[in-house]
């Protein structure tokens, strides 16, 4: 799939086949997650395997070191979060 961008509605147009059978087949038979209107691949690489492991195991041995880590660490999905500076904003004018 060169073009990214299609919709499901194109995608199933293409091949004939219900809307709902498109993104059935697309998120579990080709294992592809919908993000900011692009299918991409929902498998991780190795290399980004070993990457989240390395990090987790850095978090742990921090935790297991300082026992107030944790409640310095901010977690989240995949979602934008915006935060407003005031004093940059008072700065700015």
């Amino acid at each position: 799939m060169a073009d990214r961008r299609l919709t499901v509605r194109e995608i199933a147009e293409e091949v004939g086949v219900s809307k709902d059978s498109a993104h059935a087949n697309l998120r579990e038979d080709l294992n592809m997650n919908r993000v900011a209107a692009k299918f991409v691949p929902m498998l991780l690489s190795p290399e980004q395997k070993d990457l989240r492991f390395d990090v987790t195991q850095d978090f742990l041995d921090t935790s297991n070191t300082d026992p107030g880590f944790l409640k310095t660490v901010i977690t989240g999905d995949e979602s934008w979060v915006y935060c407003k500076n005031i004093v940059y904003l008072i700065m700015a004018e």
